[in-house]
């Protein structure tokens, strides 16, 4: 029985440590990533994170960081090495990152414990030309385009087999444009309720009018896309913008300039023999 007592104490130990609290009087209490998507493919990311804040030397501390807006101060000031950005940045190339951060709340004066929340903001980009950002764009038919979120664009926690592992602690929501159609996830979102949760075929297009998903649930093999059509307009626009583009970069290579410094010579040429022939 004694090896069995023994491996029961270090299981005891060992959950004892893992739920003591960080010594610097701060605990993340939840987090929830929003990603809304922008037609163009990049996406602005907002992530909410709830703190519970221990003692009242913490409190005060909080509240004189919150003059600063950049994460390295936050995270060495409350020492939790979980706040950071969610998403990969070894993947996509993140910019405009500022944490804002609001004033204590649900307070217990006695105890001397309060909740806050900080949010950290940020823009999504490809990392390069021809790269996908956060999701990839197939216009696989005229003034069609469709958009397939990547899930290792997320630096979320994971299983073993690669599940990413959601919570009601962790949540992840996702805004697509409100034009977006032809919406498909393999997981049906935790924010749907009754009929149109238990309706979701992972096979066949979302009906609802919704264009906001929470998932809170940990999602195996998780896929999410939809499609967008452009007007027109947009079409004829794009294709001006994108030949206009292409001859302005024509130009300006190597061999654009050796276009023009030929077709100098030639029109200086004919010049020339104009002016002996007049003369």
């Amino acid at each position: 029985m004694r090896p069995f007592l023994l491996l029961g104490l270090i299981v005891l130990f060992a959950s004892i440590i893992s739920a003591a609290p960080n010594p610097n009087g701060f605990t993340l209490r939840s987090l929830e990533v929003a990603v809304t998507i922008y037609p163009d493919g990049t996406a602005h990311v907002a992530e909410t994170v709830r703190l519970f804040i221990n003692d009242t030397q913490s409190i005060e501390l909080y509240e004189q960081s919150m003059q600063y807006n950049d994460l390295s101060s936050w995270m060495s000031r409350t020492g939790i090495t979980d706040l950071r950005t969610h998403i990969n940045s070894a993947q996509l190339d993140l910019r405009n990152l500022r944490v804002r951060s609001r004033e204590v709340d649900s307070c217990n004066q006695v105890v001397g414990t309060c909740l806050a929340t900080l949010v950290l903001e940020y823009d999504v980009y490809s990392p390069g030309e021809d790269k996908p950002g956060i999701v990839v764009m197939d216009a696989y038919k005229p003034r069609t385009i469709r958009y397939t979120l990547l899930p290792s664009s997320f630096s979320l926690p994971r299983s073993a087999t690669g599940d990413i592992l959601l919570s009601s602690q962790i949540q992840l929501r996702v805004v697509l444009p409100e034009d977006a159609k032809a919406i498909r996830f393999s997981q049906p979102p935790s924010s749907l309720e009754g009929a149109d949760r238990t309706q979701v075929d992972p096979n066949s297009d979302y009906r609802g009018a919704d264009r906001q998903f929470v998932w809170k649930e940990p999602l195996s093999g998780f896929r999410l896309s939809f499609e967008r059509e452009q007007s027109l307009e947009s079409e004829i626009f794009s294709y001006f913008s994108n030949l206009q583009s292409g001859i302005f970069n024509t130009f300006f290579s190597l061999q654009g300039a050796a276009f023009i410094l030929l077709a100098a010579i030639v029109l200086g040429s004919v010049l020339w023999l104009h002016h002996i022939r007049a003369g």
